[in-house]
């Protein structure tokens, strides 16, 4: 599915000039929110929620970090920060989409 898109040239924090763009006419599009009660996750756990199967999903997500101790080795288990979300299938394929708060990044990845 294609949407009518807004682009315009913005620049970045480093001053370079990126592509923006932010579609059009998606509200009318939007079905009712899947409610996900979990309110905190504690390091190295994880939560689940089944998702429909053939349905587009636009995913809105707000998350707050915890400060990172001064003796919290690095490491990708329990790290302040750091959080993923899988999309997974009964097929085992998997895309992980992660983000780095303390780096700003965003890892994507199978």
């Amino acid at each position: 599915m294609t949407l009518p898109r807004t682009m315009i040239l913005r620049r970045d924090f480093a001053g370079w000039i990126r592509l923006a763009q932010m579609p059009r006419g998606i509200e009318a599009l939007r079905g009712t929110a899947i409610p996900f009660p979990v309110k905190r996750i504690a390091a190295g756990s994880s939560a689940q929620i089944a998702l429909p199967v053939g349905t587009a999903l636009e995913l809105f997500m707000s998350v707050t970090v915890d400060e990172r101790p001064h003796d919290l080795p690095l490491g990708d288990k329990g790290r302040t920060g750091r959080f993923v979300i899988v999309f997974g299938n009964e097929q085992g394929e998997s895309l992980t989409i992660g983000f780095d708060a303390f780096f700003g990044s965003a890892l994507a990845g199978p």
